[in-house]
């Protein structure tokens, strides 16, 4: 189903941004059922066999196999295990932002110090590319209208509307424009 898909595209690193809070909704789903089993349907059962063993009733042995097979799906179950990966997806993943977001997963802030500080710097890539463009602007003052571009892993890219500098055919230049530019 779903969730044998999540986990291919986890293994592959390749999740996509619902994938997470679908993952948690499920372990939640798994957990309260796990939860309503372990406390409230197997107290019951037990409290019925014992009845039955009082009364030596042949349904003793039916309600004996019952608590069998739900003690079997406890242990299988592995509630410990599934808290943990619930808690760990929990404390990692900012569901509201996540929900948001819808494409991609929000990591929660101080889970990962690196990580914090590109995202700080990606939120004031603006600013820092208005700057960019600002100085290049103050070093060549005959460009107009200067675009800085980012490059992720490159930096920025400067770039100009050509139609807005006379060009001359005969050179194939722009004699306006620095020729270092």
């Amino acid at each position: 189903g779903a969730i044998d898909r999540i986990l291919v595209r986890m293994s592959k690193c390749q999740t996509a941004g619902m994938d997470f809070i679908v993952l948690v909704r499920s372990l939640n789903a798994a957990l309260t059922i796990c939860h309503i089993l372990e406390v409230e349907f197997l107290p019951k059962l037990t409290k019925m066999l014992q009845s039955y063993q009082s009364d030596n009733s042949p349904e003793a042995e039916k309600f004996a196999n019952y608590i069998t097979f739900v003690q079997g799906i406890l242990q299988q179950c592995c509630t410990q295990s599934l808290q943990d990966v619930q808690a760990r997806i929990t404390n990692i993943i900012d569901e509201e932002a996540t929900l948001e977001e819808k494409s991609s997963v929000v990591i929660n802030p101080g889970f990962h110090e690196e990580l914090d500080c590109a995202k700080q710097k990606f939120e004031c890539l603006d600013t820092i590319l208005n700057e960019a463009g600002v100085e290049v602007i103050t070093a060549f003052p005959n460009l107009l209208n200067v675009k800085a571009i980012f490059l992720n892993q490159l930096g920025f890219l400067t770039a100009i509307q050509k139609s807005e500098h006379d060009f001359n055919e005969e050179t194939d230049s722009f004699p306006a424009l620095p020729q270092t530019f």
